[in-house]
């Protein structure tokens, strides 16, 4: 006989494979200290604000003040230069442009202000203007170049008489105030990287031989073109610092002396998060502080961000000894290790976990995905710090134990988050006494929908119109067959009210009405195999009724596109004649009371639920989903942008075709959607357990192996058993 446990993983795996389950700036600080040296820094972290549709990655330059990228706006064809105060965050644009966006460089200061060397070109001309802070074009050159002289253009390079030297991937040459240039010089078995400037007044070409990948620094104003020797290898980026040059590679930092050619390992970037090769754009320095400008790449979404190591004083080195590390586990970098345990990956993909540790300098989140035995995890005094609960109804049931943490504590003193910021339902499913255990980012509502010509119109119905719609319809299908198991499941979710009585703590499951309901479940003759996908067409001619999940204003209005008028969210029959509908969530995160970093999980909670509202600001697209956000401000977003058309690409798995789904989002799905919100109810986890009682005694019934009489005693013993126990 099945399990009350087992049949807990039924019943979840029978709605997971009917409901779609989904799945800030943030300055962090931490002192970190050089492996060689033995030097202390103080690493912080700032994002910035760049616009992720338009910004291009590779065309950015950095100050001590400011970034400066270059945006794409494609619609206008448009190319523009922006400007993000470090301080501030505060973005503008300085100027635009119809021509391509070549480089960007900051050429120093013009009447005590920053300004920037802009290289561009369109279809027959190359462009150099120089322009202020303000977007004043203070000068602009005309370059006298040929045709084929535009392709492999990479930048320019100002010297301090007003003259400029222009490099290509494999050449380079001089150049005039008026824009006439020499006669280019080509360099053989090699790449120009960049061209600088340095303290010395002399420009240096950086070269990457390609047959023994050395790198090199070419004297240009030299007779000689002298070559200074770099450590390492690959693709260098450059910043100035006394006289000399910082040069990166590699994941390390040098400092060269160009008197003495000396090199000096700076800082080993290897042994710090979120700084790599791979992101850093920019570099700029001074005596004491080194700023990297990274850019990366996650799930298709750019972040960047200002990453800034500051040397420690004395004082500031004598106060870093007094101080204690916490109890628990590190990384190789020094930070708290966050243990997630998250067997399915639901909640916690290994994307959010990759994000989360991009920018994170306290702690660092692991997730363990080996399915374990949940008392061991929730008991055992090395548990995780974090859990994935994929019912809410345990919620109750571990606070009982004492297993999971009260976050509401945590929120008091967060600037980020608070319990004002919650959607309603999070107190709903994951509240027990006057606590909060669990965040969840989105929640649904669990139905059954069917055809409005067969089940009828309004959101209603009994048990015996549900059954006798499938006793006349032996050949209904849903997303996958119908058994005797899930009508039962589906025929007392809504209507236990019937049989228990739950105030006074009574039960009654030997009334004609629950024999008659076994009975007529037992002799059903349902012979449909099901549909293989949600995407299969349901045809005019096919009886069909399913469970249904969904948390979108865009699943109802794809749903009625596809089934047309005759599309109707019935609800779990009732004997009052209600169409229930129920709060579901797709998981929550709950710290365990047992795990060894409190803060740390909470921190990385709070990120997960700013996560979606932080991407939507970011992404700022008026099509959206119309989704049930744990966060009021999202949700409220989410709903005032619902209307309108959509179009949906999908690529079917089996075949690898594509194609797309179009619908349109009316005001009509808008209220459906909030009026099965507004009167959808949650199950306790009493409630639910009496429901496994019944279901487990029930498969016997059915299998032939109890008789009805012995059933309904069994469930009736066992339930008010139960009930009693919890009075």
């Amino acid at each position: 006989m099945a399990s009350i446990k087992r049949l807990k993983q039924i019943f979840i795996m029978m709605l997971l494979s009917s409901l779609f389950c989904a799945c800030v700036g943030r300055g962090n600080s931490a002192v970190v200290e050089d492996a060689e040296e033995g030097v202390l820094f103080r690493k912080t972290v700032k994002e910035i604000d760049l616009n992720v549709n338009e910004a291009n990655a590779f065309l950015l330059a950095i100050s001590d003040t400011s970034c400066y990228y270059v945006a794409e706006k494609h619609e206008e064809e448009l190319h523009e230069v922006r400007k993000v105060d470090f301080k501030t965050n505060e973005e503008k644009c300085l100027f635009q442009l119809e021509e391509e966006i070549l480089s960007i460089s900051i050429c120093g200061v013009e009447q005590e202000q920053e300004s920037l060397n802009v290289l561009s070109c369109d279809d027959e001309k190359v462009f150099l203007r120089r322009v202020n802070d303000h977007g004043e074009e203070v000068r602009k050159i005309v370059l006298n170049l040929g045709a084929d002289d535009r392709y492999g253009l990479k930048g320019v390079c100002g010297r301090k008489d007003g003259k400029y030297w222009v490099y290509w991937w494999d050449a380079y040459c001089f150049m005039d105030e008026e824009g006439v240039c020499s006669e280019r010089i080509p360099v053989r078995n090699a790449i120009v990287q960049s061209v600088i400037l340095a303290d010395n007044d002399k420009t240096y070409a950086s070269l990457l031989y390609e047959d023994t990948q050395a790198s090199v620094l070419r004297d240009l104003e030299g007779a000689s073109n002298k070559e200074i020797s770099l450590p390492g290898s690959g693709e260098y980026l450059f910043s100035l610092k006394n006289h000399g040059i910082l040069a990166f590679a590699d994941g390390m930092l040098y400092e060269i002396d160009l008197e003495t050619e000396e090199k000096k390992e700076v800082l080993d970037l290897k042994n710090y998060v979120g700084v790599s090769s791979d992101t850093i754009r920019a570099i700029w320095a001074d005596d004491t502080e080194y700023r990297f400008l990274c850019v990366s790449m996650l799930a298709g979404r750019m972040r960047a961000s200002l990453q800034t190591f500051t040397e420690l004083s004395e004082e500031e080195k004598a106060e870093l000894k007094k101080e204690e590390k916490p109890e628990g586990e590190y990384d190789q970098y020094g930070r708290q290790i966050i243990r997630v345990y998250d067997p399915g990956g639901w909640q916690v993909s290994d994307t959010i976990i990759n994000e989360y540790n991009e920018i994170s300098e306290r702690y660092c989140v692991v997730a363990e995905r080996e399915r374990k035995d949940e008392a061991l995890i929730l008991t055992t005094q090395n548990a995780p710090d974090i859990m994935v609960v994929t019912d809410f109804r345990d919620i109750e049931r571990y606070c009982q134990k004492g297993y999971l943490t009260d976050l509401l504590p945590y929120m008091e003193r967060s600037e980020k988050l608070s319990a004002e910021d919650l959607m309603e339902w999070e107190f709903t499913c994951y509240g027990w006494e006057n606590g909060l255990y669990g965040l969840s980012t989105s929640f649904m509502v669990t139905t059954l929908i069917g055809k409005k010509s067969q089940l009828g119109e309004e959101k209603a119905w009994t048990t015996d119109e549900y059954l006798t719609f499938l006793e006349t319809h032996p050949h209904v299908v849903g997303y996958g067959p119908w058994d005797r198991t899930q009508v039962l499941w589906y025929g007392i979710m809504g209507n236990l009210e019937a049989y228990v009585n739950f105030e006074n703590g009574t039960a009654n499951f030997e009334q004609q009405s629950f024999r008659a309901l076994l009975s007529r479940v037992k002799d059903l003759k349902l012979e449909s195999e099901g549909l293989e996908n949600p995407d299969d067409v349901i045809g005019e001619d096919m009886d069909f009724m399913n469970i249904w999940g969904y948390q979108t204003v865009d699943s109802i209005a794809e749903l009625r596109t596809r089934m047309g008028d005759d599309f109707v969210i019935k609800g779990f029959p009732n004997d009052q004649g209600k169409g229930m509908t129920f709060l579901e969530s797709s998981g929550c995160l709950s710290i365990i009371s047992n795990g060894k970093c409190k803060e740390g999980a909470y921190d990385f909670l709070e990120y997960v639920m700013l996560l979606d509202l932080y991407y939507y600001d970011a992404r700022n697209d008026p099509i959206t989903s119309g989704k049930l956000y744990g966060l009021k401000e999202l949700y409220q977003k989410d709903q005032e942008n619902s209307l309108g058309p959509r179009e949906q690409r999908v690529i079917k798995v089996e075949t690898g075709r594509e194609f797309f789904k179009r619908y349109e989002v009316t005001q009509e799905d808008i209220d459906l959607l909030k009026r099965d919100v507004d009167q959808a109810v949650t199950d306790t986890l009493e409630a639910r357990t009496i429901q496994f009682i019944i279901i487990e005694e029930a498969m016997a019934y059915f299998d032939g192996n109890a008789s009805l009489d012995a059933t309904c005693d069994a469930i009736q013993g066992r339930v008010q058993l139960l009930l009693d126990e919890n009075r």
